[in-house]
């Protein structure tokens, strides 16, 4: 038995897309604008691997979600991605999602990065960054579509920045350290958009 790994994928309807494992095996799949699960054995022992997803359009992939189960993930590059809308990566280094412009919903919980840089992510409407626990700071100011966030277990996390013209509804800030400014102000605009307050996970992608 070998090192099990996968991802899922979101592509659009009739839009092809092709997996390179890195070690010469491929994994083509057609879209049906619905999550397709593809998974990989790497033989013993494990080598360094780069993993490619490839589209033959610029606006193919829409979604993806990370099942790198027996394996250790040293580097994620969604940078070539630009209309990704469904992120989902744990146990990240670093995250870098400043070229997604489309990105509506991120879980990328367990996280191991100190920041998060969210200021080119406008359409973002689902947040998920519970566990990150260097996490110190989210800057949410210019995610004004932002309807549900959840930085639960963050117990770094003294200071949420949001606008005035945020539209956050459900949060979940439980064991962090919010500053009193920062939660005050995040309190009024949840009681203002509808308060919604949340003490365990909920589900960023069914809902």
């Amino acid at each position: 038995m070998g090192y099990w790994c996968g991802c899922s994928l979101l592509i659009r309807e009739g839009y092809k897309a092709t997996v390179e494992w890195g070690d010469g095996k491929l994994h083509k799949v057609t879209g049906s604008s619905e999550w397709i699960y593809v998974t990989h054995e790497y033989p013993k022992p494990i080598l360094l691997y780069v993993i490619r997803i490839s589209t033959e359009e610029d606006d193919a992939l829409w979604g993806f979600q990370d099942a790198m189960h027996e394996v250790d993930v040293l580097d994620f590059d969604c940078s070539g991605c630009p209309s990704l809308r469904f992120l989902g990566f744990s146990y990240l280094e670093k995250l870098d999602v400043s070229c997604n412009l489309h990105l509506e919903r991120l879980v990328c919980n367990e996280g191991r990065f100190t920041t998060l840089d969210l200021s080119q992510n406008a359409e973002l409407k689902m947040l998920d960054c519970h566990y990150c626990p260097k996490l110190v700071s989210l800057d949410l100011t210019s995610c004004n579509r932002l309807e549900r966030l959840n930085c639960w277990l963050c117990g770094s996390l003294f200071h949420i920045a949001l606008s005035n013209q945020s539209v956050l509804k459900e949060v979940n800030y439980g064991d962090t350290c919010l500053r009193e400014k920062s939660e005050k102000h995040l309190l009024r605009l949840i009681d203002r958009n509808g308060e919604a307050l949340f003490d365990s996970l909920f589900n960023m992608w069914n809902d």
